[in-house]
């Protein structure tokens, strides 16, 4: 007997069905990508860089760190702009900015790194009684802003962690001006001091990127012991 019509299409598999009667106007997710190398003033690749991007205007921060081959791969990025910094001990940190990606684009950046010049330090020896207070620098919605700088006015300078952060030592009964500015934020200035244990977060305002440099190095010396200290691994 000849199969009807009917059972023929019972055969067709489930998917091939289901794809038939999808609605047109389905989009597959999509997102973009930063990838790279990252060498040295000689042309050599550098493993273990720390590949830090948020937008550019502040956001989700997101990390990787650079292969055996100097390669780098930052995926799952949202169509936008962004800034790339590239940090390593012992080298100059190496900011990206107006990096632009768009779905199904893949922005290649590749970077070289100066070594950071060597320096004579000086023992800081802080006043007394002197305490310990952490810090972060965030934009408006409280996210964090990594390499942000930071100034103790008049006596010495650094930058935040890759996810914002410091510590500052601080007299107890003395109130010392701290300010933190970074790419395409308005600076802020607060008075701190030992009084209060809380973490001091300084919170700026984004204004724009017009203007900024294409690519931003941050040297000087990294000297430990001083009035602000590094939260992490920097």
């Amino acid at each position: 007997m000849r199969p009807s019509m009917f059972s023929t299409l019972t055969r067709v598999p489930l998917v091939v069905l289901l794809i038939l009667i999808a609605p047109s106007g389905v989009v597959v997710a999509q997102s973009a990508s930063i990838a790279g190398v990252v060498r040295d003033g000689n042309g050599g690749v550098i493993p273990g860089v720390d590949v830090t991007t948020i937008p550019q205007s502040g956001g989700l921060v997101r990390h990787t760190t650079s292969g055996s081959d100097g390669s780098y791969r930052l995926d799952g990025l949202p169509d936008g702009t962004y800034r790339v910094d590239f940090d390593l001990r012992g080298f100059e940190l190496v900011r990206r900015n107006h990096v632009r990606v768009g779905r199904d684009a893949e922005a290649s950046i590749d970077v070289a790194l100066p070594v950071r010049a060597i320096c004579e330090c000086v023992t800081v020896e802080p006043p007394s009684p002197w305490t310990q207070r952490p810090g972060q620098v965030v934009d408006k919605a409280g996210r964090p802003l990594p390499h942000a700088h930071i100034q103790l006015v008049g006596r010495e300078e650094a930058y935040t962690d890759n996810e914002g952060r410091f510590f500052i030592r601080v007299p107890v009964y003395e109130k010392w001006s701290l300010t933190a500015s970074d790419t395409g934020f308005r600076p802020v200035t607060e008075q701190v001091s030992g009084e209060d244990a809380a973490t001091v977060v300084l919170s700026l305002d984004y204004q724009g990127t017009t203007g900024a440099p294409d690519v931003e190095r941050f040297g000087g010396c990294e000297c430990p012991g001083g009035y602000l200290l590094p939260y992490g691994g920097r």
